[in-house]
C-alpha cells in the first residue's frame, strides 16, 4: 500500500498540497513514502529493470528523481539484502554491466509474496543470471501454486517433504559483514518438517564471484535438490557437477565445489512441475532449471558462482572444507586471492 501512495503521487503527479483537504487526509503510514525511492533504487538491477521478487514482474524501473544511493549494500530489517559491484565506473565498468544479487528471509509470506526465503538472484554484464519465478496470474491454478513455491526458485528443496509456510522463510543467524573486500551473510530456516537447513553466502568484491555454503540436516534420509533457475536464453551445458551458460555475453558458472552431487537440467517439465518462469502476467516460459541432488541425513553443498561478460574462466588452485567453514584459492581475471570463511570470521588475502 505504501509504494502505491508513492507510486500515485510520482506517476500521476498528485501534489496533495493541491488537494482540498476534504478529498484526502494523509495518515501516519504516509510518512513511509519517503523510505521507498531508496528500497526501490537498491531492488533496481543494473541493466534497469526491476528485480523479480514475489509477485513482481519483468518490467522496466519507473525513473525516480534524486541522486543514486551511496552505499552499494542494503538490508532492510523486513527480510531483504541486495548488493551490487557499483553503480558505475567510469574507465572500469558501465552501471547496467555491474553485478548484482539478492536474498531475502522473513515471516511467511502474504498477498503477493512467494515461499522464497534464502533464495538467491543474480545479475551480471547486463543479464539475468540466477532469476525467480514471477508471477504468472490470479487463479492460475498448478502453475501459479509452482510459481510461489520453494521449487520455483533458487534454494534447496527436499523431496516428499511439505514446506510449512508458517514456520517462515528463514532468519538472519549473525549481522550481515560487508567490508571493502567482501559481503557476508548467513541465514536458517526449518519450514520442512525435521529438516534444518543453513546458507551462508559470501561475495568477493575484488574478483566478483560467490560462494554460497548450504548445509542440510535431518534425523532420516532424504533426497535434497539445489535449485538454480537460469534465464531462457542461457542455453546452459553440463560438464561434470558443474553448469555454465553459453550466450554471447553475460554468463555464470556453476561449479559444486564439495559433495559431488548429481546433476541435470530440467525445462518446461510438466510431471512434476519445473523449468518455467513467467516474465509477463499470464504467460509462461520454458526455461532451464539446474537440479543439484544428494541423498543422506546430512548433506553439503559449497558452490561457486561466477558471472563473466563473456566464457567463465576461473582456475581454482586449492579448496578445501572443514567443519566450520572453508578455504578457496581462485585465479580469475589474472589475479589470485585466498577465501577463507571459518566460524564469524571472513578473510580474503
Amino acid at each position: 500500500a505504501v509504494f502505491y501512495q508513492w507510486f500515485n503521487y510520482h506517476r500521476y503527479g498528485i501534489a496533495l498540497d493541491r488537494l482540498d483537504d476534504a478529498d484526502v487526509t494523509p495518515g501516519p503510514d504516509f510518512d513511509r513514502v519517503a523510505l521507498m525511492p531508496r528500497f526501490l533504487a537498491h531492488a533496481t538491477l543494473p541493466n534497469g529493470r526491476y528485480e523479480m521478487i514475489g509477485d513482481t514482474q519483468d518490467l522496466p524501473a519507473y525513473p525516480i528523481p534524486g541522486p543514486r544511493p551511496e552505499e552499494t549494500v542494503a538490508r532492510f530489517n523486513a527480510g531483504y539484502l541486495f548488493a551490487r559491484s557499483g553503480w558505475g565506473r567510469a574507465g572500469v565498468r558501465s552501471a547496467a554491466d555491474e553485478t548484482f544479487f539478492a536474498t531475502k528471509w522473513g515471516p511467511a509470506p502474504i498477498l503477493h509474496g512467494h515461499h522464497d526465503g534464502m533464495s538467491l538472484t543474480l545479475a551480471s554484464w547486463g543479464s539475468r543470471l540466477l532469476i525467480d519465478s514471477g508471477l504468472y496470474k490470479y487463479g492460475g491454478g498448478a502453475f501459479r501454486r509452482y510459481m510461489q513455491s520453494r521449487p520455483a526458485h533458487n534454494i534447496v528443496t527436499v523431496d516428499g517433504a511439505a514446506w510449512n509456510a508458517k514456520a517462515g522463510s528463514g532468519r538472519v543467524i549473525d549481522n550481515t559483514l560487508v567490508s571493502n573486500k567482501y559481503v557476508d551473510l548467513e541465514l536458517r530456516a526449518a519450514g520442512y518438517p525435521g529438516v534444518t537447513h543453513t546458507r551462508r553466502i559470501t561475495y568477493s568484491r575484488a574478483l566478483d564471484y560467490l560462494v554460497v555454503d548450504d548445509r542440510l540436516s535431518s534425523s532420516t534420509p532424504r533426497t535434497y535438490r539445489q535449485v538454480w533457475h537460469l534465464n531462457w536464453d542461457t542455453n546452459p551445458a553440463i560438464s561434470g557437477s558443474n553448469v555454465y551458460t553459453r550466450k554471447t555475453r553475460g554468463n555464470v558458472l556453476i561449479a559444486q565445489l564439495h559433495g559431488r552431487p548429481a546433476t541435470r537440467i530440467v525445462k518446461g517439465s510438466t510431471s512434476p512441475i519445473q523449468g518455467w518462469t513467467s516474465y509477463r502476467y499470464g504467460q509462461l516460459a520454458k526455461t532451464p532449471a539446474v537440479e543439484a541432488i544428494q541423498k543422506g541425513r546430512s548433506v553439503r553443498y559449497i558452490t561457486l558462482l561466477v558471472p563473466a561478460s563473456g566464457h567463465p574462466r576461473p582456475v581454482l588452485k586449492s579448496f578445501r572444507a572443514f567443519t566450520g567453514g572453508y578455504q578457496i584459492t581462485l585465479k580469475l581475471g589474472g589475479k589470485t586471492e585466498t577465501l577463507t570463511v571459518y566460524g564469524k570470521k571472513v578473510t580474503v588475502r
